[in-house]
């Protein structure tokens, strides 16, 4: 899950390049995986406002899904210099 978690924050970076944080995430296992075996991920933005962003992110072990999750961040406002 903080694999998935990782995934979601780098999806809301790519597309808002903003920093966020992790409000909420709802993950669903659908299969195992075993210990060694390489788990891969993708993960894309569904929607995003001024201060929300929404996210889904699917995790395969080859061409098997092991997990869906999705995901809700908040935006954080960037401030200058001294503020």
């Amino acid at each position: 899950m903080a694999f998935a978690d990782g995934l979601l924050g780098t999806a809301v970076w790519r597309e808002t390049q903003t920093v966020a944080l992790t409000v909420r995430m709802n993950s669903d296992f659908l299969s195992s995986a075993r210990p060694g075996e390489w788990l891969e991920g993708t993960a894309r933005v569904t929607r995003a406002t001024k201060s929300v962003a929404f996210c889904e992110a699917e995790l395969y072990v080859g061409g098997r899904a092991v997990l869906k999750a999705s995901g809700v961040f908040k935006l954080m406002a960037r401030h200058k210099a001294g503020d």
